[in-house]
């Protein structure tokens, strides 16, 4: 089965265009972009995928977990070497932002189902000559409180 990150990723670019509608976004264009991403992304193919939505320059970061990604081909990388074992997670809430036409952020909490352990994610969405990339992101998970 797909992990549920990769699904939110698929997803997302259709959330920041319905939170968006009103700012006159081209709804065409994120449709469009959206269902390629959805056709694109078959379980063998979600590290493809995710590093398609990354924009591809030294200017991307994603610090995550247990790990700094400075520009596309770290993010790149560790999506290649990474295990997909205990990713999947339920996801709590979602808050999506925008800013203008061409900038949005996107926000969740989640459940790591394996570990039952509380996750945070965010995103900064940007539209470049390519479409939509995430320019900007940032996971952790919370510490258990006992």
């Amino acid at each position: 089965s797909e992990p549920d990150l990769a699904s939110l990723k698929r997803e997302a670019p259709l959330l920041i265009a319905r939170a968006a509608e009103e700012e006159r976004l081209d709804w065409t264009g994120f449709l469009q972009q959206s269902r390629q991403w959805a056709l694109n992304a078959t379980s063998w193919r979600v590290h493809e995928v995710l590093n398609e939505l990354f924009w591809n320059t030294s200017h991307t970061l994603r610090y995550g977990i247990s790990e700094n990604l400075y520009g596309h081909d770290q993010i790149s990388s560790f999506r290649r070497s990474r295990s997909t074992n205990n990713l999947e997670r339920k996801i709590n809430k979602v808050t999506i932002t925008t800013y203008g036409k061409d900038f949005a952020t996107a926000n969740l909490e989640f459940l790591r189902t394996a570990t039952g352990r509380i996750g945070r994610q965010s995103q900064t969405w940007m539209r470049t000559i390519d479409g939509w990339r995430i320019v900007s992101a940032h996971v952790s998970i919370l510490l258990n409180e006992e």
